[in-house]
This record gives C-alpha cells, structure tokens and sequence, in this order.
C-alpha cells in the first residue's frame, strides 16, 4: 500500500507544480499588461494636464469680453441698418414693377 501512495504522490507533486507554475505565468501576464495600461494611461493623463495647464493661460478675461460684446453690438447696428436699406430697396423695386405694369396695362 505504500508503494502505491508513493506512487501517487510521485504523480501529483509535478502535475501541482506544472498547475502551479502555469497560474503564475497566466497571473505574471496579466500583470504586464496591467502595468502597460497604467502607463498608458499614465501618459494620457499628463498629456490632459499638460493641455488644461495651457487653456488655462488664454482664457478670457472681463475686458476681453466687453470688447467682444462691443463688437457684436455694433454688427448688430450695422446689421439693422442693412436690413432697412434692403427693404426700401425692395419696396423701391416694387414701386417701379408697379409702374411698368400699369404703363403696360394702358
């Protein structure tokens, strides 16, 4: 009978060990590539960083948006103003098709 547990045991020491050592390569793998993802990122971070540190450095300030509202006001006007100068156009125009028309008509 001890014969045969020597046996046995002489079977499953290495097949543990091959379980064991496969474990390990499957665990040590998937570590690199966690370790590659957190490099990844890593990098990813500190390029975001990099870029909100320089949006940080041009952002508006309170003068700069008055000048810009300004601006837009004052295209407003002019705009306004263009408006007006094409509707007079237009009910020129309409004036004179009206007169061709009856000039027509007679």
């Amino acid at each position: 009978m001890d014969f045969e547990w020597s046996r046995l045991w002489i079977q499953l020491i290495p097949l543990a060990a091959n379980g064991a050592t496969w474990a390990w390569l499957y665990i040590e793998k998937r570590n690199d590539k966690t370790n590659e993802r957190i490099d990844e990122l890593t990098n990813r971070h500190e390029e975001l960083d990099k870029s909100l540190r320089e949006m940080k450095g041009n952002h508006l300030r309170s003068d700069d948006l008055q000048k810009l509202y300004d601006r837009l006001n004052g295209m407003d006007s002019r705009l306004s103003s263009l408006c007006g100068e094409f509707r007079q156009q237009s009910n020129n125009l309409n004036l004179i098709l009206n007169k061709i028309a009856e000039k027509g008509l007679k």
